[in-house]
Formats: C-alpha cells, sequence, structure tokens
C-alpha cells in the first residue's frame, strides 16, 4: 500500500477499518491494486493530468486506495464491492462526520475518506464514473435508495438467514416463529373436538369458493384441499401469534394462500401507487374510506379477503338445544393467520408509494408486519408515506416507527431484503377528514362490528 522504496505507510485508520470490514464480509481478502495506497507527492503527480479530478489528491494523504474484489471475473462483482463499502464503512464513517468517495473504473473501485460538509451531512456518498457506466448506474442505484431512504440493513447476526421456518423465498413473512406460546389451552382440546365436523364443512366450502374464483382448471380441488384441510381442519387450538403450534398453522396456511395467489387469474389488481394500509382489526375505523376508496386499494377491495372472511366469521352451535353459536376462529379458543398471510403478501406486491392510515396512537405496532414486509423486503416500494390524524401525537408515532426501523436494520437476512430501509415520509390529516371519512365508512364499519359483537348479536335473535 506504499510507494516502492518507502519504509513506512502513512494511511487513514479509517480506511482500514472500512477494508478490515468488508475483508470479515467477504471472509477473503479484498485485493488492493498495485500502486494505489500510499503515493508521495512526486509519485501521486505522475500521470496526474488525465486522472478524474476526484481522484486527484488523496493518495498522497494515505486516505485513497483502488479495490477488486478476490479473484474478479466479471463487472457485476464491482457492484456487489460497491455494496459492502456502504454496508460496512458507512454507518461508523457517519458518526466521524465523513464520508465515502467511490469512482467506477473498467475493472476496479477508487475508494476514500472525505470529510462531510456541514449541512451537507445526508451526502455522504459522493460517486463518480470514469470507466463503466453500466455498472457504474447499477451503483448508482444502490447509492440513491440508501441516501433517500432509512438505514442500511446489515444483520449482526448472519446466523438468522437460515432459521426462517418458510425457506428463502419467504423471508419477507413476518411472523413470531419459536417462541412459547403465552396462553392459556386447557380448554381447547374440547372446542376442536366438538368444532371437528363444523371445521371440515366450512374447510369444504372454502375450497369450493377458492377453486372457482382462481379460474377453469386452474386450482383443482385434489390440488388445494390436503392444505385447506390441514390449515383449516388438522390444526386447531393454540396461542395467537406465538407457539409451535401457531408456527405450523402459518406455514400451512401460507401454502393455502400461496396456491391461490400463484394460480388464480388475477390474484391482486394493479398496486402500483395505489395501495394502502390500516389497521383492519378496529371495528369501528375512521381511515377506511380514506384507504379503501378513491381509487385506493386496501386489503378488504382484495378478492382473496372476501373468499376468507366467510370462514373467518363463521360459528358452530356450541348447544344446539339453547341456540348458542360461538366463533370458531377466535383469537382466544382457534387463532388462525390467513388474515395476516393475505396482508403480508399484499404489502410484498405493492409497487411505487404506499400510503400508511393511523387511526390510533398504537395503530404502528398493530401494523408492524405489513411495515417491515415494505421497508424491509419490498425492494418495488419508492416511498411509505404515514397518514396521521391532527389529534394525535405524531412525534411518538415517528418515534415508534423508528425504533422497529433501527431494530429491522440489524436483524433482518440481507440476502433477500433490500439494500436499505424505504424512504419514508409523514403527512398530518384535519379532525374534519376524519368526520367525512367516518360518515362513508359507517356501513364497513357496522358490518365489522357484527363480528365483533357476535355474542350480542346471538342474544338479539332470541328476543
Amino acid at each position: 500500500m506504499s510507494c516502492p522504496n518507502r519504509h513506512y505507510l502513512r494511511v487513514d485508520s479509517s480506511l482500514l477499518m472500512c477494508l478490515d470490514l468488508i475483508s470479515e464480509e467477504y471472509g477473503d481478502k479484498v485485493e488492493i491494486v498495485k500502486g494505489s495506497g500510499y503515493r508521495t507527492q512526486s509519485v501521486n503527480m505522475l500521470n496526474f493530468d488525465i486522472r478524474h479530478e476526484e481522484e486527484m489528491y488523496r493518495f498522497q494523504t494515505g486516505q485513497a486506495v483502488e479495490l477488486r474484489p478476490p479473484r474478479y471475473r466479471h463487472y457485476s462483482e464491482l457492484v456487489y464491492l460497491a455494496k459492502m463499502l456502504f454496508r460496512c464503512c458507512t454507518p461508523f464513517l457517519r458518526q466521524e462526520m465523513r464520508g465515502l468517495g467511490v469512482g467506477c473504473h473498467q475493472d476496479r473501485l477508487y475508494v476514500d475518506i472525505r470529510p462531510l460538509q456541514v449541512g451537507n451531512e445526508l451526502n455522504y456518498i459522493t460517486l463518480w464514473n470514469t470507466g463503466n457506466a453500466t455498472f457504474c448506474r447499477q451503483i448508482l442505484d444502490i447509492q440513491e435508495e440508501l441516501l433517500q431512504g432509512g438505514p442500511v440493513i446489515h444483520p449482526f447476526d448472519r446466523g438468522i438467514c437460515n432459521i426462517h421456518p418458510l425457506g428463502g423465498s419467504k423471508q419477507y413473512l413476518t411472523f413470531q416463529f419459536h417462541q412459547n406460546g403465552l396462553c392459556t389451552t386447557t380448554e381447547q382440546p374440547a372446542f376442536c373436538n366438538q368444532t371437528l365436523p363444523f371445521r371440515k364443512e366450512e374447510a369444504r366450502k372454502l375450497q369450493e369458493r377458492m377453486t372457482s374464483a382462481a379460474g377453469f382448471g386452474r386450482l383443482p380441488r385434489a390440488d388445494l384441499n390436503p392444505d385447506i384441510q390441514k390449515c383449516v381442519v388438522e390444526l386447531c387450538g393454540g396461542c395467537p401469534a406465538t407457539g409451535s403450534l401457531w408456527d405450523e398453522k402459518v406455514k400451512a396456511c401460507s401454502a393455502v394462500v400461496d396456491k391461490f395467489i400463484n394460480r388464480a387469474t388475477r390474484a391482486f389488481p394493479d398496486l402500483t401507487d395505489r395501495a394502502t394500509f390500516f389497521d383492519t382489526e378496529t371495528a369501528e375505523s375512521s381511515v377506511h374510506s380514506l384507504a379503501c376508496h378513491d381509487g385506493n386499494i386496501c386489503v378488504e377491495n382484495i378478492q382473496l379477503y372476501s373468499l376468507l372472511m366467510p370462514l373467518m366469521s363463521s360459528r358452530y352451535p356450541a348447544n344446539p338445544s339453547e341456540s348458542i353459536e360461538v366463533l370458531m376462529f377466535s383469537s382466544e379458543k382457534n387463532p388462525m393467520p390467513l388474515m395476516e398471510l393475505v396482508e403480508q403478501e399484499m404489502a410484498y406486491r405493492a409497487v411505487g408509494r404506499v400510503r400508511i392510515f393511523i387511526d390510533h396512537q398504537e395503530d404502528v405496532k398493530s401494523l408492524k408486519g405489513i411495515l417491515k414486509v415494505l421497508m424491509v423486503y419490498n425492494k418495488n416500494v419508492s416511498e411509505v408515506q404515514f397518514h396521521v390524524y391532527d389529534d394525535l401525537d405524531i412525534d411518538l408515532i415517528k418515534a415508534d416507527v423508528q425504533r422497529n426501523l433501527d431494530v429491522w436494520a440489524g436483524h433482518t437476512c440481507s440476502d433477500h431484503s433490500r439494500f436499505a430501509i424505504s424512504p419514508f415520509t409523514f403527512h398530518q390529516l384535519s379532525h374534519t377528514r376524519r368526520k367525512r371519512s367516518l360518515e362513508r365508512s359507517q356501513h364497513r364499519n357496522e358490518a365489522r362490528q357484527k363480528i365483533f359483537d357476535w355474542e350480542m348479536e346471538w342474544m338479539m335473535k332470541l328476543l
């Protein structure tokens, strides 16, 4: 890394740290191109006139080097090397108020460490082309994703890439796998035994609806029925969102949802700049109209959602002599992940600008799985907009979102994720819009309330 016949090095320690981190990421040594690194002023002046203006001086201060990947063969490896530079080096350099300069050469990358300009701290990567516009364009896309979005996604433990129960292709599905169940299940065996014939009937109806909706010959009964049987009939009980039984339900029900999405003529409408999300579990939503009308597409507009709702709201006569009806898929006795799977699959297929409507202070927690899919895994999202009513504390909501992003950036397998958290913005909604949206959402809210208040509805039938 030094000029010939020189017995000492003068290399910036941050540059050495950066190179060390990249080598660890590769699991191999990165090649430093011969003649780059520290140069005396006289050596640095050689070929000075034909060098790019960004590459003239930092060699002689020990703050620049030219790099190639180990055993370099193709320019795509230079793109990967640039990703490693951005991922490994920018976090600690920004803390030092320093950034990276990167030049794209035909078979190498010029890299230097440079101070950030006060007032322009967000532009911590300077990129230029000196010989290969093809791969430089790809690196520019990565740079823009990083500078416009949130933190770079860089897992603290690479082992997390090997533990997703649904495999690499479904890394984006966000559930709390491998957690101990934290609920009482003593009444569930009797409940599951009593509801078995009714769940079999609901499974039959679901299969017929899905086969019919998918299109002629696309989803035959023999192909779909085993997955529905396991999801709806064979697996019963467990704790909501935790426990080994919940994990098995996610696996089985994911196969049902996946087959419909892959086989149906048109499982989702065009979601480009139209996808919207809100907490659908809220019985009286004041954002439903904003999310689901006026050209927006929410999960309640999706065909698969309407196919599953009869199942999720189905009841059985707990005591036929008394006409008592009980939900078969309540969160207390038989939680089901089907609706969460549909929401997350929709989030993964959203394109462009996505809107999140916040109705209550706790909605970020309720939407956590959807947000992770949108902001961490979906590479086609250009911006996530949070729309918040003006009577909510928007600073608390911003802080809640940022805490989740910081955790996800360090605990997500980067093999299948975005390079960096998607760009996001916050917007306030007026009280007037809340009132108008509530009026337009009245029929939906009344229907939803009946599902939540099924016991009251049953009592009214007896009067």
